[in-house]
């Protein structure tokens, strides 16, 4: 058995099957208690591993650090749950309650701490597949994930075993995708839409007959950088990289579709029907690539962030901008807070190439400073979602942490947990979380937070 460093402990699985260890090297690493084979290693923290132990069920692994931080990993998969901040000097000695539910540590920093552990919990259900989109319901029961190998799945959240979460549809055979969005009924049947995006083709299948509802083209051939369906799935927003961000009323067309079909009596081609020939119901502009768009709830307003630094948001129903927030960097991210009651348009989170996230109050003036969460410098933040109802919100960035944040406080997030790629897919109804990158991941988060 071999670290790189030298071995500072090591800990016995309660069956008696794993042996963890930890080291000068920053890693844990299990080995079978049998073969002395390596199991899995963990790049667990940046300077010299102090201690390591187990919870009694054999699921948890502690671990404690020269850095001044204490980490709690799931011990099938090495993700980390946790990151228990607070010590200033090197932590030296920690323990788990019976009960798992609080962690004691010691530091040289002359102070003993308590956590308390049963706040945040993790259940993870992961798909190895490379993925284009990953998609939440708008009431969570639902998840929706794009793979790059030509197919679809439609998972639901209520129920997971040892190979994951439970498959209620899966979409076979689809031609390669360049960005996907879904919208679902209350059963998980719905409509979703893909994106060839160097041709600007769009196709709009149907999750319960599995099969192409109707082939579109846009009147510019730009690439489709974002689209996104309307909280009650009647519209559908498209972003490309020329600048256009037009609104279609995407129900109606099909209706309509369906309608011109059926007064034809054939099954002719859907291919023949152009998007770009029906008049949306808004086209904007901005100056260059669109990146991001979110609805709010009432259909009324459109946020849209740019790769010129700017976040605007939108009167649909005016076809005008109301208020634009200008970034120092590209802005890669904006979107509505969420509530139970649909989407909070009082708060909005937007980002981008910068390490800051930024959370605003639209009631606010203009020319008031947003709150900022900040990231390690020069980190740059994919995407950031919030829940109001929870006070949380949920960043996705390139140093492959996702970051679990309390919206009342501009401190340290609350949790990190690492992802296998560099996440690029986001998806935040609480309770749960879906995250895409070489894998599709979903947590799900047992929130018992004052």
């Amino acid at each position: 058995l071999c670290h790189t460093g030298g071995v500072i402990g090591h800990a016995w699985s309660p069956d008696s099957k794993t042996i963890a260890s930890c080291s000068f090297d920053g890693t844990i690493r299990q080995w079978s208690a049998e073969t002395g084979k390596l199991i899995v290693t963990i790049m667990a923290h940046s300077q010299r591993v102090t201690g390591i132990t187990w919870t009694e069920d054999g699921k948890t692994i502690i671990t404690s650090s020269e850095d001044g931080s204490v980490k709690i990993w799931t011990a099938s998969s090495g993700i980390l749950v946790t990151n228990l901040q607070g010590h200033v000097r090197p932590v030296q000695s920690l323990a788990f309650s019976p009960d798992a539910s609080r962690v004691v540590s010691s530091s040289e920093d002359c102070s003993l701490r308590i956590w308390d552990t049963s706040e945040i919990k993790l259940d993870v259900s992961a798909s190895k597949k490379p993925i284009v989109a990953s998609r939440l319901s708008a009431d969570g029961k639902f998840l929706f994930n794009a793979y790059r190998d030509g197919k679809a799945t439609v998972h639901s959240t209520a129920s997971s075993g040892t190979e994951g979460l439970k498959i209620v549809q899966e979409i076979k055979d689809y031609s390669l995708a360049h960005a996907a969005d879904f919208h679902s009924d209350s059963q998980g049947n719905g409509t979703f839409v893909l994106i060839n995006g160097y041709d600007a083709e769009m196709v709009l299948y149907d999750t319960v007959r599995d099969s192409p509802l109707a082939h579109f083209a846009l009147s510019s051939a730009s690439v489709v950088s974002s689209t996104r369906f309307s909280p009650q799935g009647d519209l559908l927003a498209v972003g490309q990289w020329n600048g256009n961000l037009q609104v279609f009323p995407i129900r109606r067309m099909l209706s309509e579709l369906a309608s011109s079909k059926k007064g034809r009596g054939s099954s002719s081609s859907s291919r023949s029907n152009v998007m770009g020939s029906s008049s949306p119901l808004c086209s904007l502009r901005h100056p260059n690539w669109v990146n991001s768009i979110s609805f709010s709830s009432d259909n009324a307003k459109l946020l849209s962030s740019c790769h010129d630094a700017n976040v605007r948001l939108w009167d649909i129903n005016r076809k005008t901008t109301t208020e634009t927030f200008r970034l120092n960097d590209c802005a890669l991210f904006a979107n509505f807070g969420a509530s139970r009651a649909g989407s909070d348009t009082n708060l909005i989170v937007y980002g981008g190439t910068g390490s800051t996230i930024n959370i605003r109050d639209t009631r606010s003036s203009s020319g008031s400073s947003p709150t900022s969460l900040s990231l390690p410098k020069s980190t740059r933040v994919f995407d950031c979602q919030a829940n109001t109802d929870e006070n949380l919100a949920v960043s996705v960035s390139e140093d492959r942490v996702v970051r679990l944040w309390d919206l009342r406080s501009e401190g340290q997030p609350l949790s990190m947990f690492h992802t296998t790629g560099v996440p690029r897919a986001l998806s935040f109804v609480a309770p749960f979380i879906s995250v895409g990158d070489s894998l599709a991941n979903f947590y799900h988060l047992h929130l018992e937070m004052a």
